[in-house]
């Protein structure tokens, strides 16, 4: 993605562990500019595989309502990698399988929330990389 406008946000008060790592804002591409880049990535995408530590209970924080319904989640991920294979068609018009290994994830910390459409599902309201 090019020419990306970037967008900054104060960091509210139930990311907590964002705010335990310092945190006060954070930069971040609106969900059109993720698409974007997400779909220029994985469109030549034979496998995807994405490899995670196990999760530790201390990485999972459920946030509830007054009535005690679980309306988010915080599940920090602490390393893992990604790797991509497509098939790639060189100048010579021989085929081949390229593996990118976008290597360590680090730290990812996730916001998760029932999806307003189908509350059976839950999607990502917030992403932050701390690995970077």
């Amino acid at each position: 993605v090019t020419n990306v406008a970037i967008t900054y946000e104060i960091i509210d008060s139930t990311c907590y562990e964002i705010i335990k790592n310092g945190l006060i804002g954070a930069y971040y591409w609106t969900y059109s500019q993720e698409m974007e880049s997400h779909s220029n990535m994985f469109e030549q995408a034979q496998e995807i595989s994405l490899l995670i530590n196990p999760l530790n209970n201390q990485d999972i924080r459920y946030i509830a309502n007054g009535s005690g319904e679980t309306t988010e989640v915080e599940v920090v991920l602490r390393g893992g990698s990604l790797n991509i294979t497509e098939n790639v068609v060189d100048e010579n018009g021989n085929n081949f399988q390229n593996i990118d290994e976008l290597g360590d994830i680090k730290e990812q910390v996730f916001y998760l929330e029932r999806d307003p459409q189908n509350s059976a599902l839950w999607v990502i309201k917030k992403w932050f990389d701390l690995g970077q």
